[in-house]
């Protein structure tokens, strides 16, 4: 009886609105929550282009399309005679499907922009502020490929700002995707949930992008670059010296700090013990930096710790290590002087004491010549 009771509602919630999947409709999944007992699979992300009798399948972290053929009869989808989903509701601006009584799929329309965007390479620019309800944070959208999906177009996005009072650095990933003339910017938060955004205008050195889920505005602003007289001021101050620490200014523990995903590296490899930096190094001042023109090292206690390329961010207010596609990648300039150099830096750091091993800190030193 309640099973018959739920289809009737159902059907009513779908008949009530007046409204049909219409040809030619492009829609994309939001939100996805778990209505059953069991675990879901969430297709946030996952675009469906609807025709007469077949639809489209994308996704904004994939380029490849997938045409499967499709009937819609009632409530019911079925791709290829076998039922794929049930239309819970549908209005003009929400698609509401559910997956095997599981999960429930929240798709919003995308209709053709009323004015063609052509400023997608205005995303090609790698460092950013974005302003949401606010909240700030700075981020980098590197051309760095994600590498723990081969498949997958996503790129490297870091993401630095505070939070409870705490440093907080994240390696995310993002992609932008246009669709039926709509500009999709589409970053992770904590790897697997989606922020999904559609541009409404492009307009100087910034993007006023409206949040799909919860309609909210936010802002991305370019991070100004400073004059090529100042940047070579720096650079000359910085390169052919070794900085040695001559005080550990401040450290701070991350907020995600003693997370598990700190013992391992961008690519998922276990990092053993020696490329991690001990706590008794930054206290004892070991720390030394030496910068060629383009080449740094590393060392803690005159031991080669670490090395690889580098150059000066175009802000003037960062040093990029090797590719800058991970936080341990760069070191902020927090004071550049004749003699004297202020930097901080996010870095796991090693304890002796086994429950909390692995911290994930951010510590400022004070370096001179």
């Amino acid at each position: 009886m309640k099973t018959i009771t739920t289809i009737i509602l159902i059907s009513f919630s779908f008949f009530v609105s007046g409204q049909t999947i219409k040809p030619n409709s492009y829609w994309i999944a939001v939100e996805s929550n778990q209505i059953g007992e069991y675990g879901i699979s969430p297709l946030d992300g996952m675009i469906l282009k609807f025709k007469e009798k077949s639809v489209e399948f994308e996704h904004v972290f994939f380029d490849s399309i997938q045409s499967v053929p499709m009937k819609i009869r009632k409530n019911r989808i079925s791709l290829e005679k076998k039922l794929w989903a049930r239309i819970y509701h549908i209005d003009k601006d929400s698609l509401l499907l559910d997956f095997d009584k599981r999960m429930r799929v929240k798709f919003v329309p995308l209709e053709t922009h009323k004015k063609t965007m052509t400023n997608i390479d205005f995303w090609n620019y790698i460092d950013w502020t974005f302003n949401r309800n606010d909240y700030c944070e700075e981020i980098k959208l590197t051309d760095h490929l994600w590498d723990m999906y081969p498949n997958e177009i996503a790129k490297n996005c870091l993401v630095f700002s505070e939070w409870e009072d705490k440093p907080y650095a994240r390696n995310e990933k993002w992609n932008v995707k246009v669709v039926n003339d709509n500009h999709i910017f589409v970053k992770t938060f904590g790897q697997f949930d989606y922020e999904i955004y559609k541009v409404l205008k492009y307009s100087g050195d910034s993007v006023v992008l409206k949040n799909l889920i919860d309609k909210n505005e936010s802002l991305m602003v370019k991070t100004s670059s400073i004059s090529d007289s100042d940047y070579n001021s720096i650079f000359k101050k910085i390169k052919n010296y070794k900085w040695k620490t001559i005080e550990l200014v401040n450290k701070r523990q991350a907020f995600e700090g003693d997370s598990a995903f700190s013992k391992y590296n961008s690519g998922g490899t276990f990092l053993p013990d020696t490329s991690l930096i001990k706590m008794s190094s930054l206290k004892n001042q070991q720390i030394s930096l030496l910068f060629d023109d383009a080449e740094y090292k590393y060392f803690v206690s005159d031991t080669l710790y670490n090395s690889g390329k580098w150059k000066l961010s175009k802000s003037g207010k960062e040093i990029i290590l090797n590719e800058g596609c991970i936080q341990e990648d760069y070191i902020d300039l927090l004071n550049v002087g004749q003699d004297t150099l202020t930097i901080g830096k996010f870095d796991m750091i090693q304890f002796s004491d086994i429950k909390r091993r692995y911290v994930d800190f951010y510590y400022v030193l004070k370096l001179i010549k």
